[in-house]
């Protein structure tokens, strides 16, 4: 269902999959829809999804939540969204995690309003919920210096929105990402890293970058990147704009209108010396 539309209710059996090599977690299962209705910002759809397991001994569990799927990942430097080319602008919203479910519909309406999608910190349930059901894209940022355990639990509890589709880490997060292979669907996990500082892709340490699927890269106040920026980095990139705090005032509209000036700003020092080598995947001011 989404806004526009429901379907008909369908049934499906659950099939026991096999554990992954190492796993210590619960059993996972997995269940065929088909001709399945996808989630995107056109068409928000999620399934009501109404789960009964079952024991030898006849007790029973159940459970009801919306859940979506989400067709997105990246190819040749881009993201894509159903197949399709995506060039997501997004748009900072201050304490993300403290929005209540006012605050957080009215954010995501006029992020809608503007085809802007909202970045931060971890959003909250509100914003996520919100964000699901009117089809807005979300970006979030663990917090520097959060452990292993808990980076995990934030990132199983947003891998459940299909909204939440970009998760920025720090490098302290990086020996778990294959860990999370198995929860978190095809949400796209970066890698925060210093426009300002020699491209990671150039040196010996190009190889923490396996597993990951961007890199959130900072722009200096001075407008402009490293110099070893301007070779093609081995995956998509999110532009992420570090001049001076936005006043508080400055509306959604506003910002995303800077996503554009930015867009147009790291084309131009691209093209320096000719037409540019590649293009940013992503925008964030």
């Amino acid at each position: 269902r989404c806004r526009q539309a429901a379907t008909l209710p369908t049934t499906a059996r659950l099939r026991r999959l096999p554990p992954l090599p190492g796993a210590t977690e619960l059993p996972t299962c997995e269940a065929v829809l088909v001709e399945p209705g996808f989630w995107s910002p056109e068409l928000p759809n999620r399934y009501q999804l109404e789960l009964r397991l079952a024991d030898a001994a006849g007790n029973v569990a159940s459970t009801s939540r919306l859940v979506g799927i989400c067709r997105l990942g990246h190819r040749d430097g881009a993201f894509r969204l159903d197949g399709r080319r995506y060039v997501p602008r997004f748009v900072r919203v201050d304490e993300t995690r403290r929005l209540d479910a006012t605050a957080a519909a009215a954010v995501v309406a006029t992020a809608r309003e503007a085809a802007a999608a909202v970045w931060g910190g971890v959003p909250s349930p509100a914003l996520c919920e919100a964000a699901d059901a009117e089809g807005v894209m979300l970006g979030a940022e663990l917090p520097t210096g959060l452990d292993q355990q808990a980076a995990a639990d934030v990132v199983a509890e947003l891998a459940v929105h299909p909204s939440v589709g970009f998760v920025v880490l720090d490098a302290t997060h990086l020996s778990s990402v294959a860990a999370w292979r198995g929860v978190r669907g095809t949400m796209q996990l970066g890698l925060r890293v210093d426009g300002s500082l020699p491209a990671a892709h150039t040196g010996a340490e190009a190889a923490v970058l396996e597993g990951l699927d961007f890199l959130a890269v900072s722009v200096p106040a001075a407008g402009s990147l490293h110099e070893s920026w301007r070779q093609p980095p081995p995956l998509p990139v999110v532009v992420c704009s570090l001049l001076p705090p936005v006043a508080a005032d400055v509306t959604i509209v506003e910002r995303r209108r800077e996503c554009d000036r930015l867009q147009a700003d790291i084309a131009a020092w691209l093209a320096t010396n000719g037409r540019p080598a590649w293009e940013p995947a992503a925008y964030a001011v």
